[in-house]
């Protein structure tokens, strides 16, 4: 606070932001303020007057007794990112003495609607810097040259990901977020591939006409830092890959959902520890491709349906229906009852040919397979053979895979009959 007719000068420093000076003389006074290096103040000014890291005030009188509040003005802290960015053979993420800089590394921060806040490349040292970052949600884009990848996180606090050559993620930066010395580790990779299948004949090998296990998700786990590295999904073909692979020592790990066991010894690469599918130790160097990975999966499928029945044109579940599971010859494997809901289940089922009947409560009748009920395709009956109260589907190929969740049957009451008859 600086008197403008004796140039007195009163100092205080700033609490949360805020000041205040006490037992001031009166007088005709201005307001000068300073701010660090890496902050700047804000485009609203408020009468302030701005050059650099430093603003003045409008003139302001002071009498006995008044007290003055001067209007706000905003800063803001600016952040930084800096770092190195350098040949990495063994993969750990941490240069040493030998280490080279990469030139031609680049970072680039974009806003979110799309505004290139700043862009910049290594140079011949493999060092950068980004300054002057103003608060706000930023997407961190990254580029490794000469077809390197990103090596493991050792000193590098910014996220992104190991084994990509490009990349991009969000990155939030609050006032006076500082990322120095952000050390990007980058190596030639290698490869892990392979491939998944339903073992449909139980026999350990990939044989024509079996299926792929597709959208499995497989997690590469890293023996050198005890952790996950990345995951990878199997395809429509079955096919798993990650080119970007950094060096190092590997067991891949698939952890099965209930109704899916591993297939028998023969082609597969994973055997079965405490419930889960592991390889055993992997080690690639860079480079290397190691593409004879095999997951053989055996999966049992539940059957599901509702018997439901018509009663006068409203469509209710129905309780107490017989619904009962045969195989090829004729052997009852499984039978149940509908509760409340009208819902039946046959569980764990390996592929086989195998037929549903069912029985229906006093009172009720199957629907025909060409009931004018079923003709819009809203309601699904799997009854191809009835006799009034009892159904048979005839028999049918259960293939390892198959979805067979909508294995409705329908029934109606005699007298709801007449009513659609009638209509």
């Amino acid at each position: 606070l600086v008197n403008d007719e004796t140039d007195e000068v009163y100092e205080t420093g700033m609490n949360d932001a805020t000041y205040q000076f006490d037992a001031v003389l009166p007088g005709i006074y201005h307001l000068e303020i300073s701010i660090p290096e890496d902050a700047e103040f804000v485009a609203s000014r408020n009468g302030w007057t701005v050059s650099g890291n430093n603003a003045v005030s409008e003139s302001f009188s002071l009498n006995s007794g008044y007290e003055k509040t001067v209007s706000q003005l905003g800063a803001v802290l600016l952040s930084t990112i800096s770092g190195y960015a350098f040949d990495n053979p063994p993969a750990d993420g941490k240069p040493s003495a030998d280490s080279t800089g990469i030139e031609g590394f680049t970072l680039t921060l974009m806003t979110v609607d799309g505004a290139v806040a700043a862009h910049v490349e290594t140079d011949a040292t493999g060092r950068f810097e980004i300054t002057d970052l103003r608060p706000a949600t930023y997407l961190l884009s990254v580029s490794i040259p000469d077809g390197k990848v990103l090596s493991r996180k050792g000193q590098l606090t910014l996220p992104v990901e190991s084994c990509k050559e490009v990349q991009t993620v969000p990155l939030v930066l609050t006032m006076g977020d500082v990322y120095e010395e952000q050390m990007f580790g980058c190596v030639r990779p290698g490869t892990l591939a392979g491939d998944a299948w339903l073992d449909e004949n139980t026999n350990g090998r990939w044989d024509d006409g079996e299926k792929p296990a597709v959208g499995e998700v497989i997690s590469i786990y890293d023996l050198d830092t005890n952790e996950t590295l990345v995951t990878v999904i199997t395809d429509e073909n079955g096919i798993f890959s990650n080119a970007g692979m950094i060096p190092g020592n590997y067991r891949l790990v698939y952890v099965p959902d209930e109704l899916t066991i591993s297939a028998p010894e023969g082609e597969t690469s994973f055997s079965t520890v405490q419930g889960k599918m592991i390889t055993g130790r992997i080690e690639l160097l860079a480079g290397d491709e190691i593409t004879d990975l095999h997951l053989g999966l055996m999966r049992y499928t539940d059957i599901q349906g509702t018997v439901w029945y018509d009663q006068s044109g409203t469509i209710e579940p129905l309780l107490g229906a017989q619904v009962e599971l045969l195989d090829q010859s004729g052997i009852s494997l499984q039978n149940t009852v509908t509760l409340e809901d009208g819902t039946y289940t046959f569980t764990r089922l390996l592929p086989g040919i195998f037929e549903i009947q069912v029985t229906v409560p006093e009172g009720h009748v199957v629907v025909e397979a060409d009931d004018m009920r079923l003709e819009d395709g809203t309601l699904r009956s799997i009854m191809l053979y009835v006799n009034r109260r009892n159904g048979s589907t005839g028999q049918f190929e259960l293939r390892m895979g198959d979805d067979l969740s909508g294995m409705d049957i329908g029934s109606v009451s005699p007298m709801s009959s007449r009513v659609h008859s009638e209509r």
